[in-house]
C-alpha cells in the first residue's frame, strides 16, 4: 500500500514516511518516482483548498493515491496575518524565500509586539487524494507564543520552530501522530474502502 507525498520538503518527507510506517503505508517521494516538482499556484483561501490542489495535481500526474499538506500563520496582533499564505508572508516574500530569509522578515514584522501579546497560530490542512480521484481532508490547529531571538536550531523547511517557545508545539511532529491515526480512521483510507463522495473542507 503507497501513498505519494506531495512535498519537496525533506523535513517532511523523513517525518511522514516514518509515520506512514506505522499505519502499514509506504511513503513514495517524488524523488522516488522520478517525478519533477511541479509549481502549483497555492491559490486556495483555505489550506485545506491549497493541500487539495497539490495532491491532487499529483494524483493526476502519477495515478497514485496523493497525500498533501498546506500550513498557515495567524499571527493575533497582526490581526491574523499572515494567514494561508504563510511561506511567502501574503506577498511580501518570494516563492523560493530561503529559511534564514523568512526568519529574518518574521522576526522584524513581530519586533513591536509585547511579550504578552507574542501568540500565534498555526493551521495545518491535510488531504488525501486517492487513485479514483476523491479527495478528503483533515484540519489542525495549534496556538503558541514565540520569542523574539531564535532559542534553538531549526529543521530545514520550518524556520519557525526556532522561535516557538512551548516544547508541545515547536514541530510538526508534535501533532501528526494523534491527528494523522486520527485522520485515516476517519477517512478509511488506508483499508482502501471505496467512496462516491467527499468530505468537504473545514471553512
Amino acid at each position: 500500500m503507497e501513498l505519494l507525498l506531495a512535498t519537496k520538503n525533506p523535513a517532511k518527507v523523513t517525518y511522514l514516511t516514518r509515520l506512514m510506517g506505522e499505519f502499514g503505508i509506504r511513503a513514495v517521494s517524488l524523488a522516488e518516482l522520478d517525478v519533477d516538482a511541479v509549481e502549483v499556484e497555492e491559490s486556495g483561501a483555505t489550506v485545506e483548498e491549497n493541500a487539495y490542489l497539490k495532491a491532487s495535481e499529483y494524483q493526476w500526474l502519477t495515478g497514485k493515491a496523493t497525500l498533501a499538506d498546506d500550513t498557515g500563520l495567524f499571527i493575533e496582533a497582526l490581526d491574523g496575518f499572515p494567514g494561508v499564505q504563510a511561506r511567502r508572508f501574503h506577498g511580501e516574500l518570494s516563492d523560493d524565500v530561503s529559511d534564514e530569509e523568512w526568519l529574518a522578515h518574521f522576526l522584524e514584522r513581530t519586533k513591536h509586539i509585547p511579550d504578552e501579546q507574542r501568540i500565534a497560530t498555526f493551521v495545518t490542512g491535510w488531504c488525501v487524494v486517492n487513485e479514483e480521484g476523491c479527495p478528503f481532508y483533515h484540519q489542525v490547529r495549534r496556538s503558541f507564543t514565540f520569542a523574539r531571538q531564535p532559542i534553538r536550531q531549526g529543521l530545514s523547511g520550518w524556520p519557525l520552530q526556532s522561535v516557538v517557545l512551548e516544547t508541545a508545539a515547536d514541530s510538526y511532529e508534535s501533532i501528526s501522530v494523534p491527528e494523522m491515526k486520527l485522520f485515516l480512521e476517519e477517512t478509511d483510507w488506508f483499508e482502501m474502502k471505496a467512496r462516491t463522495k467527499s468530505r468537504e473542507p473545514r471553512s
